[in-house]
């Protein structure tokens, strides 16, 4: 996914997309990241694992007016959009049930604290993490 995520970057269709994201402050920027994700992502189960890139779910988009995609695809653009506009960003990967296994990943971006970004779930969710992983792009 991290790796994913970083070869985004050199994409300047991508690079270009990426620009409407730029706010005043880093804070101001996650806000923005969030609310275009809610307003854009849709969510879609997979009975198989279908790898989405950031470009793909672009290419989407531009031709459907939406992206979709599971927890780690989405967790996956959201890095990429923080990368590309210089915001630190790293995955949170949990296990939410005791003696479980690791369920859930979605991207957080520093502003001071690590901010999560996870429009799979109801904005200020707080989560029950029995394990966690977390990845830096």
């Amino acid at each position: 996914m991290a790796q994913l995520a970083r070869k985004a970057q050199s994409d300047s269709g991508w690079i270009a997309f990426c620009a409407v994201f730029r706010g005043a402050t880093d804070s101001d920027s996650l806000s923005v990241i969030d609310d275009w994700c809610r307003n854009y992502y849709r969510y879609r189960e997979e009975s198989e694992e279908i790898v989405r890139s950031p470009q793909f779910m672009l290419a989407d988009y531009q031709t459907q007016g939406f992206i979709e995609g599971d927890c780690d695809d989405i967790a996956t653009f959201i890095t990429a959009v923080l990368k590309s506009i210089g915001i630190p960003a790293r995955f949170f990967a949990m296990q939410s049930m005791k003696d479980g296994q690791f369920d859930h990943v979605f991207a957080e971006g520093f502003s001071g604290v690590w901010v999560p970004i996870d429009p799979t779930v109801e904005a200020g969710t707080r989560y029950t993490v029995y394990s966690q992983l977390i990845e830096y792009v």
